[in-house]
């Protein structure tokens, strides 16, 4: 093996990008110390036709994104990952955070080879077998910093960087794309990124990544009238919804369904009646009988992009309840606020009218009172750090 040139570029050490290629792959793999019975293949389409020329099971994928599209959906799902602190045997999957620039490609190959039917393609008595069981103990701070150490695994990098069909980039070229490792572990899928904050739960699965349900990710919308203009307008959003006619009373999304795996419930609140309660109760006796592995309710009907951030991170989720707040503030700071908007003061009333309406509604009275001796208690800085957004 020999060395092209790792550069230190603004401090940090920098590779040359990897080709995304089965041969460069085989290669890298070669000079790590993996088995040469973990095979690479390029993927074209997810047609049937194409898929047909793969060998079976796929339990891993390394995909290789364009940068600006992986930066967007990075963007999306970022800040509903929390910071890994975990470490030791007990780890559902052995996780590692890049340091070194343009070495997405050997994590990406590091995150399959290490987890993928827990590590039996690792070479017993290799070098990298050293490395990970020194890695396993450490943790996300050191590991990062025995991975950027590892001489042999730069050369063991730099060496395969420099082949492929391509011609071979220098290290402080722009690299316009980003490599991502899937690995499917005891029946649950991960996105292991060594640029994101932790590992990512993607969702459960029986078969292989390249499966009819592997690759089939749809999302069942209960609708009244699937020929509203509100609907039509939420299946255009993406070609992965499909509108389910019927309502809460009946839960024949679930029912109908092949499987599955989670269900994100938010009912309408009716003062006069108690539809919130009984349908709320209806579907998760349904959810529970179908199996569903996640259930989220949301009390409000915006409660959408905090049940997507509750199926990212499941696990982390799991049995707990989230306050929806943005900001919790005393009268005279709103006051403020809405003086330095509009330029007037908030409008005030006498107490006396107020006594009398929360008399009279009895509801709206229970309300204020809760306010005033219980109020939400939300963890405002808490909830910040959650969702910086």
């Amino acid at each position: 093996m020999f060395n092209l040139g790792v550069q230190v570029i603004n401090g940090q050490k920098t590779f040359i990008p990897l080709e995304n290629n089965p041969e460069v792959h085989t290669h890298l793999c070669k000079n790590l110390g993996v088995s040469p019975s973990l095979t690479f293949h390029d993927i074209l389409s997810t047609t049937p036709e194409m898929l047909s020329w793969i060998p079976r099971p796929v339990n891993a994928l390394i995909l290789l994104c364009d940068k600006p599209i992986y930066l967007a959906a990075r963007s999306r799902v970022e800040h509903s990952i929390p910071e890994y602190l975990g470490s030791g045997t007990d780890e559902p999957v052995l996780w590692m955070k890049q340091t070194i620039g343009h070495a997405c490609g050997l994590m990406a190959l590091l995150h399959v080879v290490t987890n993928l039917e827990n590590g039996k393609y690792v070479l017993a008595g290799s070098e990298l077998e050293k490395i990970v069981k020194r890695a396993v103990g450490l943790g996300p701070v050191e590991r990062a910093r025995l991975l950027y150490d590892s001489r042999f695994l730069e050369e063991a990098h730099m060496d395969a960087a420099s082949e492929g069909s391509s011609i071979v980039p220098l290290p402080q070229e722009e690299c316009g794309f980003h490599f991502i490792a899937f690995v499917k572990k005891d029946g649950k899928v991960w996105e292991l990124n060594g640029g994101m904050n932790g590992p990512l739960l993607r969702g459960e699965l029986e078969g292989d990544l390249l499966g009819e349900e592997g690759l089939d990710m749809t999302i069942l919308a209960v609708t009244r009238d699937i020929n509203s203009a509100s609907a039509r307008k939420l299946a255009q959003k993406s070609s992965s919804i499909t509108l389910i006619q019927g309502n809460l009373d009946d839960p024949a999304a679930i029912k109908n369904a092949k499987r599955v795996w989670g269900v994100s419930s938010v009912q309408t609140t009716n003062p006069r009646n108690d539809d919130e309660r009984r349908q709320g109760i209806a579907l998760i006796n349904e959810s529970i009988k179908q199996g569903v592995k996640h259930f989220v309710y949301s009390s409000i009907d915006r409660g959408g992009e905090k049940a997507s951030l509750a199926f990212m991170n499941p696990e982390e989720s799991k049995n707990h309840a989230f306050s929806l707040a943005g900001d919790e503030l005393t009268f005279d700071q709103m006051s403020e606020i809405f003086k330095n908007l509009t330029g007037k003061d908030v409008p005030t009333t006498f107490r006396i009218p107020v006594w009398l309406m929360m008399a009279a509604v009895k509801d709206l009275g229970v309300m204020f009172k809760w306010f005033w001796d219980e109020g939400y208690g939300a963890d405002i800085p808490a909830l910040k750090k959650l969702n910086p957004a």
